[in-house]
């Protein structure tokens, strides 16, 4: 069974000297499942969910899947896991979470559409 610490929620500090990832985390969170351990340590920057600010109104950057986001940036950066690997373990968190089905299946569309922008800027290492 999966679970997350801190189990009380996100743990973060607004920091906007870097304005694309504004959140910092200031403790360890660590999601579980049977197969895989995800740790994001303290420190860690984030922007949460990467929406293009003209859906920001329909799907916010923060909503109940910030956490599979939080994990889902950690596993990008890492680049441990496939980019595959990476989508559909945030497309389980957040089922996990209950995000809305409508919710979870737009996420993961976008960044299975997306999500390569990212993904091979962090590999080139820009």
């Amino acid at each position: 069974m999966p679970h997350f610490i801190p189990r009380d929620g996100l743990h973060v500090v607004l920091d906007w000297a870097e304005p694309g990832k504004p959140f910092v985390t200031t403790c360890i969170h660590e999601y579980h499942n049977d197969i895989t351990i995800v740790v994001v340590p303290p420190g860690f920057r984030t922007d949460f969910a990467s929406v293009p600010w003209f859906f920001r109104r329909i799907l916010p950057q923060v909503g109940k899947y910030s956490r599979p986001a939080l994990f889902h940036d950690k596993l990008y950066r890492e680049g441990l896991v496939t980019r595959v690997q990476a989508d559909a373990a945030m497309l389980a968190m957040m089922k996990h979470d209950g995000v809305a089905l409508w919710q979870r299946w737009a996420i993961y569309a976008a960044v299975r559409c997306f999500g390569w922008i990212p993904w091979n800027k962090l590999r080139r290492g820009s």
